[in-house]
This record gives C-alpha cells, sequence and structure tokens, in this order.
C-alpha cells in the first residue's frame, strides 16, 4: 500500500489529444460527445472538492482514494465508484474511479487476477456514464451512445 503523500490530481476526464481521438466525425456526434465531457467536468469537481481536507469517519472518498482506508466511510463520493485493482504493489486494493466515458473499454481494468471480469458485476468492471450503454466493437465492450427502441 502506498504511504507517501498523495497529490490531489483530477482524473477520469481525458486529456484534449485522447478526447479528440475518440470523437466521431459527425459534427451532430461531436456535439453530443463534447456535451457529455463538459457535463462531467463538473462532477469531476464535485468529487475532487468532496476529498480535499481531513478525512473523517463519515467521509466517503474522492477520486483514486481507497473508500475502505483509514478515515473513509466505505464508500467513494458521487458519482465515483469503487474498482478494485493492483494500484500500488501486488495486493489487490480499491480505488475510486469515475465511470466510463464515451470511447472507453469498460473491463479496461481487468487483468490483475483481482475479480472475475466475466461476471458483469464484477469489482473491476467500471460501468458506463449515464446516457452511455456498452456495445461490443471486436469482442471489447465499448461505451457508446443509448439508443432507444420505441
Amino acid at each position: 500500500r502506498h504511504s507517501g503523500p498523495q497529490r490531489l490530481e483530477a482524473r477520469g476526464t481525458p486529456s484534449l489529444p485522447a478526447a479528440r481521438a475518440t470523437w466521431p466525425a459527425h459534427p451532430a456526434a461531436m456535439s453530443l460527445c463534447l456535451a457529455a465531457k463538459l457535463l462531467a467536468a463538473p462532477l469531476a469537481l464535485m468529487a475532487l472538492l468532496l476529498s480535499v481536507g481531513g478525512a473523517s469517519a463519515n467521509q466517503c472518498a474522492g477520486v483514486d482514494k481507497d473508500p475502505f482506508g483509514p478515515g473513509f466511510n466505505d464508500h467513494c463520493c458521487l458519482p465515483l465508484q469503487p474498482i478494485l485493482g493492483k494500484w500500488y504493489s501486488d495486493r489487490c486494493s480499491w480505488k475510486c474511479k469515475f465511470c466510463s466515458y464515451e470511447g472507453q473499454d469498460i473491463y479496461r481494468y481487468c487483468g490483475s487476477g483481482c475479480d472475475d471480469c466475466r461476471r458483469p458485476d464484477s469489482a473491476q468492471v467500471v460501468h458506463c456514464c449515464t446516457g452511455l450503454q456498452p456495445v461490443n466493437e471486436m469482442g471489447r465492450y465499448i461505451c457508446r451512445q443509448a439508443t432507444f427502441s420505441v
């Protein structure tokens, strides 16, 4: 387990080059992707702000924090979700992560052996953000805009 000083970093929001690489070519689709990313930014800021300051026993864990660690209440701050992985060593531990954005693979943290990723409720699956759904693209489950049938 990492015991050194921790820096506060806003993670989960893709960098500009990474975001451009996942944008579809159609202008209307680009607007939807941009809107989803812009809506996610305030959520990232909210989660970051909730994780600032001294932890108390009833405080939720912020971005990249262990919700089961000292001072936290075993929950991630909304809209974060707990993900199991080998973050600091060969031991499995938890980190609070953002939902999967457009173009992200929901199984991107699988492979550490911490949980069975074949189960949809695996602790290593990062579920799609609201309005997105996982779509099988050549064996990978990528978050895409949800389509509704009438």
